[in-house]
């Protein structure tokens, strides 16, 4: 099967290898870019444990020298993926959460970490991690470390395979991303949609009105990968 990857590098190449072990044909074409977002120095004072919830941010942090400190102290993943990511940059103690924002937040909630959590974002968010902790009296500091910087256009060639028909099945990550694909789409003159292929239902929102979405059962890339095991 053509899959079609629009992820940001790395994580594309990552998804890519994976789909070819699986025994697909990986088609990678990344709608964004991730650019760091330098904080200054991040003061740590209070800072009790860490809340994560995209992979990009760790080797982005990884690199400074607030690092070592930060590493000593509890870290909370939104989802394995991320964890793992956590735990390869030398974190003593990743707690992953189930892959999703209020999952996570019930998972920080539950362990009532001491002190402050220092929550590592993206300058682009989907929930208010923040304001969630403090709806369980948890004090939350915000850092963005990152920023995705939308591409606007699939290449030429990738368009033309879409339009041909010759992609089976794309993979929509998150709701952003998923509304990137649509309006990539829209600029291809008639189409040939693909096979969509979500990890939660806000990503499979913007794909609905091309054709029919399948949803995760669980939102990872491995529930992604079991539904391209499943006939159309």
């Amino acid at each position: 099967m053509r899959v079609l990857v629009t992820r940001p590098e790395p994580e594309a190449s990552m998804t890519a290898t994976k789909l070819a072990a699986l025994g697909h044909e990986p088609v990678v074409a990344p709608l964004f870019k991730v650019e760091p977002i330098d904080p200054g120095p991040i003061s740590l004072a209070g800072i009790g444990s860490v809340a994560v919830t995209s992979p990009r941010a760790v080797p982005l942090v990884a690199a400074r020298a607030e690092w070592p400190l930060l590493a000593a102290l509890p870290v909370f993943a939104v989802g394995t993926a991320t964890a793992e990511r956590a735990r390869k940059a030398g974190a003593r103690e990743v707690i992953a959460a189930e892959g999703t924002l209020d999952r996570l937040v019930r998972t920080i909630a539950a362990a009532q970490p001491p002190g402050r959590v220092l929550y590592l974002a993206g300058a682009e968010r989907s929930g208010d991690l923040v304001a969630e902790l403090g709806r369980h009296g948890l004090d939350c500091r915000m850092v963005e470390v990152y920023r995705s910087v939308a591409v606007g256009e699939l290449p030429l060639e990738v368009a033309r395979e879409i339009g041909a028909g010759r992609i089976d099945a794309a993979l929509a990550y998150s709701r952003r991303s998923a509304a990137a694909l649509a309006a990539a789409l829209a600029r291809i003159p008639a189409p040939s949609s693909p096979r969509f292929i979500a990890i939660s239902e806000a990503a499979a929102g913007p794909l609905q009105t091309l054709g029919p979405v399948d949803i995760a059962a669980e939102p990872s890339e491995a529930g992604l990968f079991a539904l391209l095991k499943k006939p159309c």
